[in-house]
């Protein structure tokens, strides 16, 4: 299970295309104990702004904390997110 530790808001233009994107870093632990891995695994997931619930868009912080089940499609785009 994953944890958001940090939420960064990135909005911009690049190569004349805007975006508007959250980034969600998370920690998770690793599973097992087989002696290769020590410590937490860090993630960060690009979410695009459509997908995030308006909610949280005014006021991020209330994401610290919170489990994000992440989908993926087939090109590695978040597809859909739902935050516990």
């Amino acid at each position: 299970m994953e944890n958001i530790i940090a939420v960064e808001h990135k909005i911009g233009n690049y190569q004349g295309h805007d975006y508007d994107n959250w980034v969600l870093t998370t920690t998770q632990q690793p599973s097992g104990s087989d002696g290769k891995h020590f410590g937490v695994i860090v993630n960060t997931h690009k979410i695009k702004a459509i997908l995030l619930q308006e909610e949280y868009k005014k006021d991020p912080n209330q994401l610290i904390g919170k489990s994000p089940e992440i989908w993926y499609d087939r090109y590695g785009n978040v597809n859909h997110i739902a935050i516990k």
